[in-house]
């Protein structure tokens, strides 16, 4: 009872989010709809959105909306930026005895040539429920998913192979491993695809955030 009158006040309640895939009031029915947006309307579209308990494990495509750059740079970022990342993809596996979750991106340097059609996983980041580490970063005090890309092999010592890549490839190099995400459920469309928001940041200090980019993603028909 209680968790339900917290949703209907649309509270943040942790670990208690309130179905928001079966929400009816999503601020977006399409990834289009985020595209060719301000920063301070991709802003009030993340605020209204929200979070499951249960990761949206597999693929999704994803795209660059809003870069940080000058508007003809930031389309020049877009664009090449596109090139090579097509999305993104989560992983479940079992780490030192508990669940753990692996956000993925999915490269594919070739296909702006449409050279190859073939994707990989590249980039690990270390998927959580949480909060970005930087107060002045955050827009509310709601929990989101969080993309840590500093993950370390000690993080998941289970996945490592001295003959090569199993679930987890290595750590990665900097500026990769400065990265930090926090993604949002901010719709689903018609073919009951999840449209989840990021937005990205890069770590400059222990504590200290700078915003990067704003990514939608696709997700797989729920």
């Amino acid at each position: 009872m209680m968790r339900g009158f917290a949703c209907l006040l649309a509270l943040c309640v942790p670990l208690a989010h309130c179905g928001c895939l079966d929400k009816d009031d999503h601020p977006v029915s399409t990834l289009s709809e985020l595209r060719n947006r301000t920063k301070e309307e991709l802003d009030a579209i993340y605020l209204k959105g929200c979070i499951d308990d249960d990761f949206l494990l597999g693929p999704a495509y994803g795209e660059v909306i809003y870069s940080v750059l000058p508007s003809l740079a930031g389309d020049l970022y877009r664009e090449l930026f596109g090139l090579a990342w097509e999305g993104s993809f989560m992983q479940k596996t079992r780490c030192k005895g508990e669940d753990f979750y692996f956000f993925f991106s999915l490269m594919n340097p070739l296909d702006g040539a449409k050279l190859a059609q073939s994707q990989i996983t590249f980039f690990p980041a270390k998927a959580y429920i949480g909060r970005l580490p930087d107060e002045k970063a955050q827009l509310d005090d709601c929990e989101a998913y969080i993309y840590d890309y500093s993950i370390s092999k000690t993080d998941c010592p289970d996945e490592v192979s001295l003959l090569g890549r199993q679930k987890y490839p290595f750590d990665n190099p900097p500026p990769m491993n400065m990265l930090i995400d926090e993604s949002k459920i901010v719709g689903v469309d018609k073919d009951n695809r999840p449209v989840q928001l990021n937005r990205v940041f890069v770590k400059v200090l222990p504590g200290v955030l700078v915003p990067l980019q704003y990514e939608g993603l696709l997700g797989n028909p729920l």
